[in-house]
Parts: C-alpha cells; structure tokens; sequence
C-alpha cells in the first residue's frame, strides 16, 4: 500500500517575534512512497499468517475434541460405577441372608462352623467390593467434575448424612461445601 506523509511549517523571522516587526514564512509539503516491488515479502507474510492462523485452529480442534472425549469417557464411567454400587448392595443383601442362615442352621445342629466360615468370608468379600464400588464412584464423580472444569470441595460425609435424614440433594450440597481453603487440602 502506498505511504502517503504531509507536512506543514511556519518560520518566523526578526529582532521582535511577538510583535509586528517581524517575517514569517509558511512550507507545505506532500511525500507518497509506494514500493511496487517487495520482492513477495507481504504475500509471504500473509500466507504465513493464515498457516498460523490454520495451525491454531486445528489446536483449538483437538483440544476440544480432548476435552469432549476426556467428558464423555468420565460420565460413563460414572454411570458404569453408579450401576456397580446398585449391584454390590444387591450382592452385600444377599451375603447377608447367607450368612443368618448359616448362623441359624449352625446353631439348630444343621449346618457346620465351616458353612458359617464360608458365609462370614463371602460377605466380607461382597462389603469390600461394594466399598470398592463406592470409592470408583467418588473417583469418577471427582474425574467428570475435573474434565467439565467444575471445582467442586464438598464434605462426602455431611452430604451423605443430609441425604440420609431426608433433606433434598441441593440443601445437601449447599450445607456440605467446605468454606475454609485449609480443609480443602
């Protein structure tokens, strides 16, 4: 593009500046410059540019991309330990009834101390795969929350005691928010 460059001066002259007894001149001037050969430097700039511009995009692509793919992955593996803590309880209820039964037959003479055993273990067993199941669920929770970008500092305890004496989930969640920065950590 052309460069264009004006300039105006006013030259005084004489003993007395400020007063009548002097000369004063006036110079104008108007310069335009225009490189009609640059030897391809703005053309190559400019597609310099638009590659960068194409580079940029294509990483704000895949980021999003990543971000959208890091949400979907944790929502289903929530979903996936939501469904795992529902089968663990089912499972726990179960060990349970199996084991008062073989208490019971143990003790009416039926049943045998290692049938008692066997029942104690499997609902040991069943208890750590549903803590297990709740555990992956607050994992999940806290990894969907990390890839939405929502920080969320929440007291487990105080929620789930809300819940359980019937008060709604958003009371829960208000009253169970961690205020001070020290219990954060």
């Amino acid at each position: 593009m052309p460069q264009v460059n004006a300039q105006v001066s006013r030259i005084f002259n004489g003993e007395k500046v400020f007063d009548n007894d002097h000369n004063d001149s006036w110079a104008a001037g108007l310069s335009v410059s225009w490189n009609i050969f640059d030897n391809n430097v703005t053309s190559a700039q400019v597609q310099e540019n638009e590659a960068t511009l194409r580079r940029l995009q294509s990483v704000y692509e895949q980021t999003r991309e990543k971000i959208e793919l890091d949400v979907r992955k944790a929502y289903n593996n929530l979903i996936a330990a939501e469904k795992n803590i529902l089968t663990t309880q089912t499972a726990v209820k179960q060990a349970e009834e199996e084991y008062k039964i073989a208490q019971v037959k143990y003790d009416e003479g039926v049943g045998t101390n290692l049938e008692v055993m066997d029942a104690q273990e499997k609902l040991t067993e069943t208890q750590t795969n549903f803590f297990t199941a709740l555990y992956d669920y607050n994992v999940s929770k806290a990894q969907l929350d990390k890839a939405m970008g929502v920080p969320i500092y929440i007291d487990v305890v105080l929620y789930d005691e809300s819940v359980q004496n019937g008060k709604s989930a958003d009371f829960a969640l208000k009253n169970s928010i961690l205020n001070d920065k020290s219990q954060r950590s």
